[in-house]
């Protein structure tokens, strides 16, 4: 589904749902089993019956997909739940005509207009010593990750930056878990990096795909999915972040490691000035498994987690983020 951009609201309220019926399919919540449901997945009241009310309306994603495509498309591969958690969801989303010339588009929002005049981008770092099982190594391991994709979002900013490589415009900013979303919300850190992403929970914020899925050392029953986090107020700063993410899966798909990042596409979106934004941002953290070894392989190994890529034969891509 698609909505403007004029009314981040809106389209996290249209996400929120589809998320429902995906998380649905995950219980085995029926369109006819809703009626008699009481689950604790969901935060509050009002969460609990927008998303059931959906249910109720359609079925579940797995009943809709019977009902409408089986028939024609047989369901398979991506279009099923990864409820196991042993094959992966990092998977690059298509990037689209990204030869668009419109002058339109390159009018830069105040995010990127106040980074630029700082000259470095505030980076929160998502820091949860006290919320999961795990140890300081760990949670080190975590933050090195989580701070790669800060580098990775200066680099992408300040694409003309010469010394950028080697000496990225960022400035980290540790936040425990009551801060992360204040300090987002009131400007202190243009981004968060490693939070957790929930559409029930933070409702107001963008949010990137997923760069790490929690791993059996987490050593609970709900797993959480972290990624890089922003405001809904500047949605081209939200879908630079966004883009940020999924270029280093498009690498390692693509095969394409730190040395040879100029094998990147070249991309219009963000400005005749950013056309190298995407080999920028290789160039400096390499590709997302060059990031995951280098951090996380030691503490969380990667092979059979959702951390890996899904590639052919693809895998279920369909996971809930409420």
């Amino acid at each position: 589904m698609v909505t403007r951009g004029d009314d981040p609201e809106w389209s996290a309220f249209v996400s929120y749902v589809l998320q429902s019926l995906i998380e649905a399919e995950k219980q085995n919540i029926t369109q006819l089993s809703a009626y008699f449901h009481n689950s604790n997945t969901f935060l509050d009241e009002k969460s609990r019956l927008i998303s059931l009310n959906a249910v109720k309306a359609i079925g579940n994603y797995g009943e809709l997909y019977e009902r409408h495509l089986q028939y024609k498309y047989p369901r398979i591969g991506l279009d099923f739940i990864n409820v196991k958690g042993n094959t992966g969801l990092i998977y690059s989303l298509p990037f689209g005509n990204i030869d668009t010339d419109d002058p339109a588009i390159y009018e830069h929002g105040k995010t990127l207009r106040k980074i630029w005049k700082r000259g470095k981008v505030l980076c929160g770092i998502a820091s949860y010593f006290e919320e999961f099982p795990i140890s300081i190594q760990q949670l080190e391991a975590l933050r090195g990750f989580h701070e790669d994709y800060c580098r990775a979002l200066s680099a992408g900013v300040f694409v003309t930056d010469t010394e950028g490589t080697n000496f990225p415009r960022v400035e980290f900013v540790e936040l425990p878990i009551a801060d992360q979303f204040g300090a987002l919300a009131n400007g202190t850190i243009d981004v968060l990096s490693g939070g957790i992403i929930s559409h029930s929970a933070n409702p107001s914020f963008s949010f990137s795909q997923p760069s790490f899925y929690s791993t059996p050392e987490f050593e609970r029953s709900a797993m959480p999915s972290f990624g890089m986090i922003t405001r809904q107020d500047d949605q081209q700063w939200s879908k630079l972040v966004f883009w940020v993410v999924s270029s280093t899966f498009y690498a390692e798909e693509n095969y394409i490691e730190q040395r040879k990042s100029y094998h990147m596409p070249l991309v219009n979106l963000f400005g005749p000035e950013s056309k190298n934004t995407f080999r920028k941002i290789i160039q400096t953290v390499g590709n997302y498994g060059e990031i995951y070894t280098r951090n996380l392989e030691a503490f969380f190994p990667r092979r059979g987690t959702r951390n890996m890529l899904n590639s052919l034969p693809y895998g279920p891509q369909h996971f809930p983020l409420l």
